[in-house]
């Protein structure tokens, strides 16, 4: 959803304002994946930061490089940091494309996308991919829970089948 989008955002500026999708679609069982994703490709943007930061409060310490030289390391990390695409399930696996990044990025979303096919959509427990006309990956809690819904709807269907004139 779009607040779920903005959430990510407060806790991922550099990363979320370069997206092309306003919301999340997924689960929020994928959050913590998202979440851990998320912090590994904002991580140099994070610590770059923070070394520029620690260097104009201490600028007397001998561990701290020139200015000029950690203002370049922000702004380099700031144009690797890819654009978001897109973010949904597809075929009961996380899909996130995005354009540009580094190799390291990549290797993440690789990461990232086969947790998925573990990880309950719903809560984020334990999964296994799940068949039942639509593949999702439901631990076994929620996957019993969507049978019973799946069977109330074909019943629903049944009851609410107008009958032919030669049935």
């Amino acid at each position: 959803t779009e607040q779920d989008f903005e959430d990510f955002a407060k806790r991922y500026p550099e990363l979320m304002s370069k997206s092309q999708q306003d919301y999340i679609g997924v689960g929020k069982g994928w959050f913590g994946i998202l979440n851990v994703l998320f912090g590994l490709m904002s991580r140099d943007v994070a610590q770059a930061k923070y070394q520029l930061k620690y260097a104009l409060e201490h600028p007397e310490s001998k561990y701290v490089k020139p200015i000029a030289e950690l203002e370049a390391a922000l702004a380099t990390a700031l144009d690797q940091l890819p654009v978001i695409q897109q973010i949904k399930e597809k075929f009961g696996s996380l899909r996130f494309y995005i354009n540009g990044g580094t190799d390291a990025h990549h290797a993440y979303i690789s990461f990232a996308e086969s947790m998925s096919y573990n990880t309950c959509e719903v809560c984020g427990s334990p999964g296994e991919a799940r068949n039942d006309g639509w593949t999702k990956v439901l631990c076994e809690h929620h996957h019993r829970e969507r049978q019973q819904q799946l069977a109330e709807a074909e019943r629903i269907q049944k009851v609410s089948k107008p009958k032919l004139s030669d049935e």
